[in-house]
């Protein structure tokens, strides 16, 4: 098997995680950046800022605030996010239910 480091975007992290995801020559697995999903996913706000729910510490627990506003927050989709950044045949997955960072995607 193949180890490469990938970053994650972390929770209100300044500094980028560098994690180890394996890989078979059949499938890569590669980390997911939620900067990027809320990012591309809401092109129209101007300032954004990824988090996981309080309370909800899960994979869905992932969401964003946009332009500074702190009583709304925009939900994540993993899936679309894959599929942006790796091509319509990627998806996403998931290690751990309760560790939202064992997102992956997956081509």
């Amino acid at each position: 098997m193949n180890k490469s480091t990938i970053t994650i975007a972390p929770m209100m992290l300044l500094e980028p995680v560098f994690i180890n995801i394996q890989s078979t020559s059949a499938i890569t697995k590669v980390g997911v950046s939620m900067c990027n999903a809320c990012k591309y996913q809401y092109p129209a706000a101007h300032h954004w800022e990824v988090f996981i729910k309080p309370g909800q510490y899960n994979v869905h627990g992932w969401a964003c605030h946009l332009n500074y506003i702190q009583s709304g927050s925009v939900q994540l989709n993993v899936y679309q996010e894959c599929r942006r950044a790796y091509g319509s045949k990627a998806t996403a997955g998931y290690d751990d239910y309760n560790n939202p960072y064992s997102w992956y995607c997956a081509y």
